[in-house]
């Protein structure tokens, strides 16, 4: 099931166009960086055919296929990024290996690919069918093309470049045995010869030698413990040094073999780590403060010659830039940061007595365009000192001015709305720092001048206004076959004479139980139709009620039966089964989900959710096994006017039905009745229908104060 998603995903984030499967040909499909596996997957269920790839389809890759057929868009695929495939009674086997051998003098053609030199051993040994036993060989990748060779021949190329390793044959298999080169350009004949120590110090002078060799020699002569967790076994090119300590050595010897060590109980072990892990501690960190210029505008000032996004980040709050890197990449950066910060212009300090305003709130008040550097307080006085250029000092003074105010404290009492909202909407007329909370939720306390205080409270009657309520009519009926068009031909009210009256209603009594007013929505015709399929079982009324909630929220209905079952364990060699503790829940029923919200216009636009879950009784009668469940659901999205009805169908379900068949009086003969009884299956088919009629409630707030608020923001906002 998850793998079904997650192709599912594939197929509507990375496939931009429309995919036709008529005679298995692609019009077009894209993928961008994906996995190569699910670029399969995708081509194979667009197409019918199997795929299968093996272990060494790994990686991503970016494609595009246009007007092709299958076979075309395979093979040019796998092509380009060097995969190989063979068709096999209708399936498809991708590799990155391809071996083809003769039936009978065991002659190899074969090519593969950036391949892992394990896979492709273990790749022959299968398609050969002869047993090739190996020692742990270096996790390297190789890529190899011989044609015509027989397996001994290959495996000797596979290992050439590895001196310590060397090929046995033996009562028909092949051993890749691991062990001392011989004849190596190593400083020295014995392993021990590698590392000298004096005085607790060690050096080293040696060349072509492998890791692991080098890691062992080390530890044999610091005489300390270790465990190799890892598989990196690379050639040390050179490795010269003198006079380190012994962590020191190990240091420097496992960043040559990309591995790293943790020490615990006296034992190092060693465990693999990446290139990238390795060059981490040649980076450098650089925090520069800048003084004379703002951070945003040196960094569109940086070439991108000398310094990228990754070099660089900033830290707003202090006005500082953060340069990460070696040290070759930092330097030009930091030189030209430096540069630019530290030009000559023409800065003055300036002192900013205030009045109202505290100093330490001045600098999140002041506009980008106005840090030209950071506020410093003077803790002894209600005052700041500014750098800035002599043009900014008569601005910065008429902003400070339109700022630095008396501030009035003044009361708002709201009526609907929560402070929290307001709080997180202001209107326009003033910011969110004017607003003061309360523990109360209808008060807060508005700081500010007069004038913006009467502003707000305009504002506030348009705002502190009730949300609408929505109130909804549902009816969930189930119809058991019934032709749908009944129901829809007669969907109206039709007049009736007021004799006829008492005869009508008497025909309604099922409907006349139900709070959902059918006469009123749909009709006496109607009515009368469903009275009718109530009484000989045809319907049945699976939900009638009412709900109610604000514009904007939703609400739900839920007539629902939870079952739980313990889960049982088999064993395998007696068959008998157990209980585990494990209880499982089942839940079914009818669950109902409305969220609705009004226009101004009285329309009412509702997202509802209808599922129906059934358990199914035929599956099991044990309450220890979990039986299987169905599920219909429909989601939609729809808008009406207030009053009028919506019906959802489409909920169909097929159950079978098993009934009893007899002969009259002869089936109820005691034991010879069993002659003349059977059971008869059939199947029924049954629909949900779920009628939901809205209606709009705005309580304290007429049509006219609807208008009058329409004419106040048309003349606030769109007149001025």
């Amino acid at each position: 099931m998850k793998r079904h998603l997650k192709t599912a995903i594939v197929l509507i984030v990375f496939a931009t166009s429309i995919i036709s499967i008529q005679a298995q040909k692609i019009d077009s499909i894209e993928f961008r960086n994906q996995d190569i596996t699910d670029i399969l997957m995708v081509l194979a269920q667009t197409s019918g055919k199997s795929i299968v790839p093996d272990e060494t389809v790994t990686g991503k890759a970016s494609y595009y296929f246009s007007d092709v057929d299958f076979e075309t868009a395979l093979s040019l695929f796998l092509s380009t990024y060097n995969y190989f495939y063979k068709e096999e009674r209708g399936i498809y086997y991708i590799s990155r290996i391809n071996i083809d051998a003769g039936p009978e003098d065991n002659r190899v053609t074969i090519d593969a690919e950036d391949t892992d030199i394990q896979l492709i051993i273990r790749a022959l040994s299968r398609k050969i069918g002869k047993t090739i036993l190996f020692d742990a060989l270096p996790r390297e990748t190789i890529s190899l093309h011989g044609k015509n060779l027989g397996l001994d021949e290959i495996l000797n190329i596979i290992i050439t470049r590895y001196p310590d390793y060397h090929l046995e044959t033996e009562n028909g298999f092949y051993y890749v045995r691991r062990e001392a080169a011989q004849g190596t350009s190593v400083r020295g004949s014995r392993r021990g010869d590698l590392f000298t120590e004096n005085n607790g110090l060690y050096s080293a002078d040696f060349e072509q030698v492998r890791f692991r060799e080098a890691l062992t020699a080390l530890f044999d002569i610091t005489a300390d413990e270790y465990s190799f967790l890892g598989r990196n076994d690379s050639i040390l090119e050179s490795f010269r040094f003198s006079g380190k300590t012994r962590e020191q050595m190990l240091r420097l010897l496992l960043e040559q073999g990309n591995s790293d060590f943790k020490l615990i109980d006296g034992i190092y072990y060693i465990v693999d780590i990446e290139r990238k892990d390795v060059l981490k501690k040649l980076y450098t960190t650089i925090y520069i403060p800048l003084k004379r210029t703002i951070v945003s505008e040196i960094i569109s000032l940086i070439p991108s010659s000398i310094g990228t996004s990754q070099n660089i980040k900033t830290d707003k709050t202090n006005n500082a830039l953060i340069l990460s890197g070696t040290l070759e990449e930092v330097a030009p950066i930091e030189e030209f940061v430096q540069m630019i910060d530290n030009r000559a212009r023409d800065m003055v300090y300036h002192r900013f007595e205030l009045e109202n305003l505290k100093a330490s709130a001045l600098t999140a008040l002041l506009p980008k365009e106005m840090q030209f550097s950071q506020t410093m307080v003077l803790d002894d006085s209600n005052s700041v000192i500014m750098l800035l250029p002599p043009s900014m000092i008569e601005p910065m003074t008429d902003y400070i001015n339109l700022i630095d105010v008396e501030a009035g404290i003044f009361p708002l009492e709201l009526r609907y709305i929560k402070g929290e909202q307001l709080l997180e909407n202001p209107p326009p007329s003033i910011n969110k720092e004017n607003l003061v909370a309360t523990n109360n939720p209808n008060i807060l306390y508005f700081k500010g001048s007069e004038d913006r205080y009467r502003t707000l409270l305009k504002d506030l009657e348009l705002l502190d206004r009730p949300i609408p309520q929505i109130r909804y009519e549902v009816l969930v009926m189930q119809i058991q076959e019934v032709d749908k068009a009944d129901w829809d031909i007669n969907l109206g009210n039709s007049a009736s004479e007021e004799g006829d009256k008492t005869s009508i209603i008497g025909m309604l009594g099922s409907i006349l139980n139900l709070n959902f007013d059918i006469v009123s929505q749909f009709g006496y015709n109607f009515a009368l139709e469903l009275n009718w399929s109530m009484e000989n079982s045809e319907s049945r009324v699976m939900a009638d009620t009412t709900l109610n909630a604000l514009s904007g929220e939703s609400t739900n209905f839920q007539n629902t039966e939870t079952y739980r079952y313990q889960e049982l364990e088999v064993d395998t060699e007696t068959g008998t089964s157990s209980k585990t503790g494990v209880t499982r829940e089942i839940t079914s029923g009818l669950l109902v989900e409305i969220e609705g919200w009004a226009s101004g216009d009285g329309m009412i636009t509702m997202d509802v959710k209808t599922t129906i879950s059934k358990r199914d009784d035929t599956s099991s009668s044990s309450s220890s096994s979990i039986p299987t469940t169905t599920e219909r659901s429909v989601n939609t999205h729809i808008r009406t006017l207030s009053g009028k009805p919506v019906i959802i169908g489409g909920l169909m379900q097929q159950d079978k039905v098993i009934g009893k068949q007899k002969t009259p009086f002869l089936g109820d003969i005691p034991l010879i009745g069993k002659l003349f009884r059977s059971d008869v299956e059939s199947y029924q088919d049954t629909e949900m229908v779920v009628t939901i009629v809205p209606y709009l409630e705005y309580p304290e707030y007429s049509r006219s104060d609807m208008d009058r608020e329409l004419e106040d923001l048309y003349n606030r906002f769109i007149r001025r």
